[in-house]
C-alpha cells in the first residue's frame, strides 16, 4: 500500500497539487528491519500513518459507505487503506 499511495502522491504533484500528502493505515514496511533508530533509508517515501495523524480509520471507512470493510480488518494486508490529502 505504501508504494501505491506514494505513487499517487507523486502523480497529484505532477498535476499541480504541490501539497499532496500520502498516508497509509499500516506502519511503514519499506525496510525489514526498520532502520529509523539510526537513519531512515527512504525519507522521501516514509509517511506517518492515518492513526498517527489523529484520523479514526474505522469511522472514516464507515462515513464513506465502506461498511463491508469494517466487518473485516480495514488495516490488514487483505484490506489496505490509504489516503491522499490534497489542497
Amino acid at each position: 500500500m505504501q508504494e501505491i499511495v506514494i505513487h499517487l502522491e507523486t502523480r497529484f504533484k505532477q498535476k499541480g497539487y504541490q501539497k499532496a500528502f500520502a498516508l497509509g493505515a499500516q506502519p511503514c514496511k519499506l525496510c525489514d528491519p526498520c532502520t529509523i533508530s539510526t537513519f531512515c533509508q527512504y525519507p522521501e517515501k516514509a509517511r506517518p500513518t492515518l492513526q498517527a495523524c489523529g484520523i479514526d480509520v474505522k469511522a472514516t471507512v464507515n462515513n464513506n459507505g465502506w461498511t463491508d470493510l469494517i466487518q473485516h480488518k480495514p488495516c490488514s494486508d487483505s484490506h489496505p487503506i490509504g489516503m491522499i490529502l490534497l489542497s
